[in-house]
């Protein structure tokens, strides 16, 4: 039997919140105003415990049923989450075991992550942009902004404050924003489907077992792992001439810009999509 040598530089992953669009740039800075876009990160840390690759889609999660891989290979996996740093053109491998899928074709991918991200990144704007700062905060602007150190929740309540700062150039504040996976449909649930260049998306939010989590605005209730489920493009074959997977990411849409609707203020920069690719040889 070929060995089969797995190199997985880096994850897909997709904010199913909000379906955005790719920001608008003229010169290198970004012109849109009074809606969400995506826009491409400086650094991110995300954790990874499980990779594989489905037959057909797994049977999605209950309260009281877990969901179910029967129909997928595991091709990756670290009980304990292997942390990863994702870096435009810096290959990462990652911590933990790789395992070789049996021989078939596979339609579908899945990752099993941590609910939690951390991104840092710098932007320009066409013209001054404002962060919305939380009470006794300074508000900043300017044409370049930045993210800075917090944390905010997608399920919450009322604004994000004082996870971004803006001005002429880059201050001392400039630092790491984790985002919180606590809600991926639209209304607030568990789980939701969101439509991509490469079709439609799936993800759940679940317990340690498994099984489907629940949650409150600004809070992680029994969320422990988010499951991501992303069709392939084309089916991916796996014969016994295989010897090797490649398993990348384009982040050009990696960061997404939370604006609010006061014009041109920015409330964070938050985890966007994440184009996976495979390529087999």
């Amino acid at each position: 039997m070929n060995r089969f040598l797995v190199v997985l530089f880096l994850l897909a992953l997709t904010q199913l919140a909000k379906a955005q669009s790719s920001c608008n740039t003229v010169n290198g800075e970004i012109t849109d105003t009074n809606a969400n876009c995506m826009a491409e990160p400086k650094e991110l840390y995300i954790t990874i415990y499980k990779l594989g690759l489905c037959t057909t889609p797994p049977a999605a999660p209950t309260a009281s049923t877990a969901i179910e891989f029967s129909r997928c290979a595991i091709i990756f996996e670290n009980s304990s989450g292997a942390r990863v740093r994702i870096i435009k053109g810096i290959p990462t491998k990652l911590d933990g075991v790789v395992k070789r899928p049996s021989n078939g074709t596979y339609s579908y991918s899945f990752a099993v992550l941590s609910p939690y991200s951390e991104i840092k990144t710098i932007l320009r704007f066409d013209q001054d942009r404002q962060n919305y700062p939380a009470a006794g905060q300074t508000a900043t602007s300017g044409r370049v902004c930045w993210s800075r150190a917090g944390r905010f929740y997608s399920n919450r309540i009322g604004h994000i404050s004082d996870l971004v700062d803006c001005g002429s150039n880059v201050g001392s504040s400039y630092g790491f924003t984790t985002q919180v996976s606590n809600a991926l449909g639209a209304d607030g649930s568990g789980n939701g489907d969101v439509s991509r260049d490469f079709g439609v998306l799936t993800g759940y939010l679940v317990q340690s077992n498994y099984k489907l989590a629940t949650s409150i605005p600004n809070d992680i209730g029994t969320i422990d792992k988010l499951v991501a489920v992303i069709p392939m493009t084309t089916p991916l074959t796996v014969t016994r001439a295989t010897k090797g997977m490649d398993f990348s990411a384009s982040i050009s849409t990696g960061a997404m810009i939370e604006m609010n609707n006061l014009s041109t203020t920015i409330e964070s920069f938050g985890q966007g999509q994440l184009l996976p690719i495979f390529t087999l040889y």
